[in-house]
């Protein structure tokens, strides 16, 4: 009896991974993607805000509140900037072949991203300053658990709203996906 070869396939471990990463989860490039921005422009946005909360401290030691507040506008407003930036670029990529079409989606999105922005700082706020006065927890603390949970709502918001498919304001599209490039 003889034995016949048998082809296997060569095995490919990070295509397999990928392949069930986007199984898994479904955009899971642009998701990394979103994690990693996010991970940047939260590293900035936690380190601003732990300075000012330790600034503000003595001259602001009655306000609680408008403390944390304070702080969080501040850290919010530099690490928004820089994550908008990265989100329009790398996230939810414009087609860079046409930059009439990069500015009307820029106005559109821009207005809704700072509507989404302003009602997670304010979530963000109240979140830490509940945890901080109710429940003991440092600010610092709390405002890291706030902002990890408020990261899958924002992320959700930002690709399903803000940076959702605009195919109306690009004449030249037809059928357009978001994050991709149109063939021609």
């Amino acid at each position: 009896m003889a034995i016949k070869p048998t082809m296997r396939p060569r095995r490919r471990p990070l295509a397999q991974l990928r392949e069930k990463l986007r199984r898994i989860m479904p955009g899971g490039g642009r998701f990394l993607r979103f994690a990693g921005s996010s991970a940047i422009c939260s590293a900035l946005d936690q380190l601003v805000a732990w300075i000012l909360f330790a600034v503000l401290k003595k001259p602001m030691a009655n306000r609680g509140f408008a403390r944390i507040l304070l702080a969080t506008v501040i850290a919010r407003c530099i690490s928004l900037t820089l994550n908008y930036a990265l989100n329009q670029r790398l996230v939810f990529t414009l087609d860079e072949n046409d930059p009439e079409w990069q500015r009307a989606a820029r106005r559109e999105s821009l207005p809704r991203y700072v509507a989404l922005s302003t009602l997670i700082l304010c979530l963000s706020t109240l979140g830490v300053y509940l945890l901080g006065t109710h429940f003991g927890i440092p600010e610092w603390l709390a405002k890291i658990g706030v902002d990890f949970a408020l990261f899958f709502l924002n992320y959700n918001v930002q690709r399903k709203w803000v940076f959702r498919n605009e195919v109306s304001i690009n004449p030249k599209a037809t059928k357009r996906s978001r994050g991709t490039s149109r063939s021609q």
